[in-house]
Parts: C-alpha cells; sequence; structure tokens
C-alpha cells in the first residue's frame, strides 16, 4: 500500500468521523429536546447530564456526570427512538445512583444488574431499546443491590450489552454525590409536578425522596404565635389556604417579614441531606413565607445565603449543599446580627443539634433534629415524632 493511498484512506475515516460528529451531536440534542417538551423531569436532569461524544467510548456509558457517546455507535447502530431510549437508560443509572454503589462488587455483574433494574422502566416509559437489551419479568421491580444477589454464579448464558455502561463516580466523596442526586431530582420533580406531567414510573421513587417529615403546618402554627404582632398580620392571610377554609397569618412584609432557614451541612448531617432539601421545600410549599433567607453552616458560613420569595420556584433555585466540616451554631446568627438584624423575625435550624450554641437571640429559633438531642434554649421539635421525649 502506497502512501498516497494511506492517506487517502485516513482522510476518508477523518471525513466520516467529521460526519458522524456532527450527526450524532444533532441526534443526542434532539434527544435532549424531546425529553425537554415531553417528559420535563428527565429532560430538566439531563441538562444537568452533558452528552460528551468520545473517541475511548465505543458504545454509551456514564459515570453519572456526563454521558459518553461515540458518534458512529449514534449513527450507525441507534434510530430516534433507541438514541430516546438508551440516553434514558443512561440518565437512570445517574437517578438511581449506580455510579456510586457498587462498592466492592464485581463490576461485569453490577452493570447487569443494573440493567435489569432500569431496563423497564425505559419501556413503561414508552421508550425502545436495542435488541439485546437486558429485561426479564423475575427481577422487574428489583433494585440493582437486589437483583445482584440473585443473580446466578454463572453469567456465561447472559449476553451483557456493550451500550448502555455504567462506570463509577469520579468523585471521591460518593455520600456528597448522592445527595446532589438527590436535589437535583427534587427540582426536576417541582417542575415536572407543575407542568402536570411527573412520570408513572417515577413517582415511587419520587415519593419517597420528597415526603418531609415534619407537618411543618402543626410546627409552624404555634411558633408563630409566639412572634410579636408588629411582625406577623392576621390581617393579611396566608392565600395558601384560604381555599381550605383554613386562616394563617402571613409576614407582613419584606422589610420585616424574613424567615431564616439555616441547615446544619456537618459531616454528621450528611446522610439527612436529602431529607434536609425536602423539609426545605415542604416548608415553602405549606406555610409560604414573604420571604426565606437560607443559610448552610458547618464550623463556618457555607457558600452566600440564597434569598427566595413565597412566589419563587424551588426547583430554579440553585442549591448545592457544602461543607461536611465539624459543627458550630454560632456562625449562622453572627450572619444574621451583621446582615439581617432588621429582617428576620424567626429562624428555622434543620440539624442533629451536635455543636457549640451561642446566646439566644431576641427573635424565636425552631430546632428541627434528627435525633433525641434537646437544643438548650429556643422550641426543639423532632423529624421522626417517636424521637420525642
Amino acid at each position: 500500500m502506497t502512501n498516497k493511498t494511506k492517506e487517502a484512506r485516513e482522510h476518508k475515516k477523518l471525513l466520516e468521523y467529521e460526519q458522524h460528529l456532527a450527526e450524532s451531536k444533532q441526534a443526542m440534542s434532539n434527544s435532549k429536546s424531546h425529553f425537554m417538551l415531553k417528559q420535563p423531569f428527565y429532560g430538566t436532569l439531563l441538562c444537568q447530564l452533558p452528552a460528551v461524544p468520545d473517541i475511548e467510548t465505543k458504545t454509551m456509558s456514564t459515570d453519572g456526570k456526563k454521558i459518553f457517546y461515540s458518534p458512529s455507535f449514534v449513527v450507525k447502530k441507534l434510530n430516534t427512538q433507541t438514541t430516546r431510549g438508551v440516553t434514558l437508560h443512561e440518565l437512570l443509572h445517574v437517578i438511581f445512583c449506580h455510579t456510586t454503589r457498587r462498592n466492592h462488587r464485581e463490576p461485569k455483574r453490577w452493570n447487569i444488574a443494573c440493567d435489569y433494574a432500569i431496563n423497564p422502566i425505559v419501556v413503561k416509559a414508552g421508550y425502545a431499546l436495542p435488541r439485546d437489551a437486558l429485561i426479564d419479568a423475575k427481577y422487574y421491580d428489583l433494585s440493582a443491590d437486589a437483583i445482584y444477589n440473585l443473580l446466578p454464579e454463572d453469567l456465561s448464558d447472559i449476553k451483557m450489552p456493550k451500550w448502555g455502561i455504567v462506570d463509577d463516580s469520579p468523585d471521591q466523596d460518593y455520600a456528597a454525590t448522592e445527595n446532589k442526586i438527590t436535589v437535583a431530582v427534587n427540582q426536576a420533580a417541582e417542575i415536572a409536578y407543575q407542568k402536570g406531567n411527573v412520570p408513572g414510573e417515577m413517582t415511587g421513587l419520587i415519593k419517597e425522596i420528597k415526603k418531609p417529615l415534619v407537618d411543618w403546618r402543626t410546627v409552624l402554627y404555634p411558633f408563630v404565635m409566639n412572634i410579636n404582632d408588629n411582625d406577623y398580620s392576621w390581617s393579611k392571610p396566608n392565600r395558601a389556604y384560604i381555599s381550605e377554609d383554613e386562616y394563617f397569618p402571613s409576614l407582613r412584609d419584606e422589610a420585616t417579614g424574613s424567615l431564616a432557614v439555616i441547615v446544619d451541612t456537618s459531616g454528621s448531617c450528611v446522610d439527612a441531606f436529602p431529607q434536609f432539601w425536602g423539609e426545605i421545600c415542604a416548608l415553602h410549599q405549606d406555610t409560604k413565607p414573604e420571604k426565606v433567607v437560607l443559610i448552610q453552616c458547618d464550623y463556618s458560613i457555607q457558600g452566600e445565603p440564597i434569598e427566595y420569595t413565597r412566589d419563587d420556584v424551588m426547583s430554579k433555585i440553585n442549591i448545592e449543599m457544602k461543607g461536611y466540616g465539624g459543627t458550630s451554631f454560632v456562625p449562622p446568627f453572627e450572619l444574621i446580627n451583621e446582615k439581617y438584624s432588621q429582617d428576620i423575625v424567626a429562624a428555622v435550624y434543620l440539624t442533629d443539634l451536635e455543636g457549640d450554641f451561642p446566646e439566644e437571640p431576641h427573635y424565636p429559633v425552631l430546632w428541627v433534629s434528627t435525633n433525641k438531642n434537646q437544643a438548650p434554649w429556643g422550641t426543639t421539635v423532632y423529624m421522626n415524632p417517636e424521637l420525642k421525649r
């Protein structure tokens, strides 16, 4: 073979790759657009999961941060329907935290178990998968963890597809990664609920993640009754409950009606982060305060406080839990004194109550605890009612 012939072949390969690259980018973009329009829950999550063409990837895979795909695989092996199906397949790996939960389990067996767990969801959602997709009725409605233990020792009869691979997350802190995923799922669910289009196949998971443990209306009613009448107004009822024949006070105005919601982001609260977010969303939905100042703190303030009003949509508020260090309850109250002393009329603190306490402020504080600890001042309630002494 002459050098000229080799150059011609290389040039042809390059042109073919460039064509496949352009066509695959369009196909993946069209797939994302479809989900945004038809399935906003999935579409919202896909917007946070970039699709990246990769020459090292033979088909399509995910590490929980990105979807990697081979341009030639998308163009030659998939059509419009299966591109959507395989894209959703990869997204479900992320939603169910398959990229962080393998631990020391054998990678091939874990991939097989994960595929058996999510492929029926893809099909139930109305999307097509390649013919070699792993689907078995005996594994329906089971988690990947359960399926892994049920798989036969000899996997020679199970042909694992080369597409839809789930790789381990590149993040070292798997707990923090899973918490970010949970928050993202919550936000996507908020958008889907507003559009009246929540995937039926995901309703159970969403309810499990979002279900608040605190009855905020019951808890906050007596709490706000202790606040000075200048801060709350019964003449201006909370609009959220007028239609329900319930009459709750609302904060008078933004100048005198800010509620501080403080989240303990210390290492001891990592496992509670998803529940904390669920409580924050429920508090916003159930009580509709005029304005909220959201503060994160472990032993120091983490990031800038986030301010939002009763009319804001929680799914559009970009919140990333930060911290994971020790615990001190002092910094948030110092921050409030320095920056919000004229605004804050009450504070809610989500925590395990393991830390140093400051002196009691002039405004009421509601401590919402994950364990049996009792705050030295303020009002203490418990996420789990069974913890109440």
